[in-house]
């Protein structure tokens, strides 16, 4: 966020945070893409900059960011354990040694 608003103007930033925050945020993709383009049409002309190094195929929504199937989590979790990295224990996982 910072990145952005040192390369938008100060009096347009707070509305164009809104904006980009409400995006990021979204709960889907396809609502994601619609927000994106609501905003890159609303504000081409004010923030060609901006808009020319950022668009939505760039930035990923939050709520596409961090999915991991269950069985490739457990798969890392057993191949760490195995090669001594994490130690396994009631309480969870653990770096080993720690």
């Amino acid at each position: 966020m910072r990145n952005l608003a040192a390369k938008v103007r100060t009096d347009l930033w707070p509305e164009y945070e809104v904006r980009v925050c409400g995006w990021y945020q979204a709960p889907s993709r396809a609502i994601a893409r619609q927000l994106a383009a609501g905003i890159r049409d609303d504000c081409a002309d004010l923030l060609p900059s901006v808009l020319r190094r950022r668009t939505s195929t760039q930035l990923t929504p939050s709520c596409a960011r961090c999915h991991v199937r269950t069985a490739t989590l457990y798969e890392r979790l057993a191949a760490l354990t195995a090669a001594g990295r994490l130690d396994k224990s009631d309480q969870g996982y653990r770096l080993a040694g720690r």
